[in-house]
């Protein structure tokens, strides 16, 4: 594998257009469930930074394929594809790249139960894209710390994450983001009780209503998972097959692992 050096390194905000288009076409293959185009494109771009030598553009590669992974529930593909990205040279000097590096990074850690070494580096991201200002994809990061803290058992934490996630998403009309906001709220209700006046089963339904249209299958198999999970234990055994069932073929469907939290 060719090793990236610092070359170039006043260009290094100045992401290569190869690079670029490939990435972020991964990154929206990934939220319509369509992995293996966007593996495909994700592989490519990644190639053709490491070929150019330059370093950015790599960091930008590794971490739209991540968060693919992340996506498809390959924790260890997406892992080490953010290790390799935090250790090239430059990407520390450019505080978006470098802060979702790390909000992503930490996100894989607290899936695969490497919460104390997750945990702060979600809060690290999520502050550095409060102090630099860093609005896109910053509510994503709340949500995905909110989900840490509540796979923390730390509730009332995730609760207060998710609320600002909601409220972020909402303040930039970002409709995807509030799709994943939604979910991890109905989340967090399922452990806690109702929120904001809504039920579990009322904000998964929101989520899926908002998600389908949007045509995020990946997150309405997941909303339909955690719906189904949450009738069983409210006593409604038969809703609750027909959406575990309706969420399994869905992650069959895409090749999925299933991501979902007890």
């Amino acid at each position: 594998m060719p090793r990236l050096e610092a070359a170039s390194i006043s260009t290094t905000s100045i992401a290569l257009p190869a690079v670029t288009s490939r990435a972020y076409l991964c990154a929206c293959l990934a939220e319509l469930g369509d992995f293996a185009e966007g593996i495909s494109l994700g592989d490519e771009a990644i190639k053709i930074a490491e070929t150019a030598n330059h370093p950015f553009s790599a960091g930008q590669a590794l971490l739209n394929l991540a968060v693919l992974y992340l996506r498809k529930g390959e924790l260890a593909l997406a892992t080490g594809l953010l290790e390799r990205g935090s250790g090239l040279s430059g990407v520390s000097k450019v505080s978006a790249l470098s802060t979702g590096i790390s909000a992503a990074l930490g996100y894989a850690y607290a899936l695969a139960g490497r919460l104390a070494e997750g945990i702060p580096l979600l809060e690290a991201g999520v502050a550095q894209a409060e102090a630099s200002r860093i609005t896109a994809r910053h509510s994503l990061w709340v949500t995905w710390l909110a989900e840490a803290y509540l796979l923390a058992d730390r509730i009332d934490d995730a609760g207060g994450q998710a609320d600002r996630a909601l409220g972020l998403s909402r303040e930039h009309n970002e409709r995807a983001n509030l799709a994943y906001a939604l979910r991890m709220v109905g989340e967090i209700a399922a452990r806690s009780g109702p929120r904001h006046g809504h039920d579990a089963g009322e904000l998964y339904l929101s989520g899926i209503a908002l998600a389908s249209e949007l045509g995020m299958r990946p997150l309405v198999a997941r909303c339909r998972a955690g719906l189904g999970a949450w009738y069983r234990r409210t006593g409604r055994p038969a809703d609750a097959a027909a959406e575990e069932q309706t969420a399994t073929d869905m992650l069959h469907s895409m090749d999925m692992t299933t991501l979902q939290l007890d």
